[in-house]
């Protein structure tokens, strides 16, 4: 059975900037980190409490744990900037990732893509 998603407009938005950086919605991480960007644009505070806060919350929206969702997103985010698009990529991020100092943290991949869809808003 197929199942019908109800994407709203933010959710469409995320997902497709995260499939034009190259990330695979294959790899868990990536439905973790949707639904992290989907809580920082909500409560933009997420971003100063990564650990404490948004790890524990995710973890609890996608019945896992603040550990695996840590490991995932990491995972995730280093695939995507080890087979990605690069041109995207450096689009996207810019000068906030230095290419000598490899993936970004989590913490810095999240909140680049929170401002970058504040920044650039989508014309409906």
């Amino acid at each position: 059975m197929i199942k019908n998603f109800n994407f709203t407009s933010t959710d469409r938005r995320i997902h497709e900037l995260l499939l034009d950086i190259g990330m695979s919605p294959r790899l868990l991480g990536y439905r973790y980190i949707v639904s992290a960007v989907k809580m920082i644009q909500e409560d933009p505070d997420y971003l100063d409490n990564i650990t404490k806060w948004l790890y524990v919350d995710v973890a609890k929206n996608c019945s896992s744990t603040p550990s695996r969702v840590e490991r995932n997103m990491r995972n995730a985010i280093a695939c995507a900037f080890g087979q990605g698009d690069y041109d995207t990529i450096n689009y996207v991020f810019k000068n906030s990732v230095n290419p000598l100092k490899g993936v970004p943290s989590n913490s810095q991949f999240l909140a680049t893509l929170y401002y970058y869809m504040e920044l650039h808003p989508k014309a409906s």
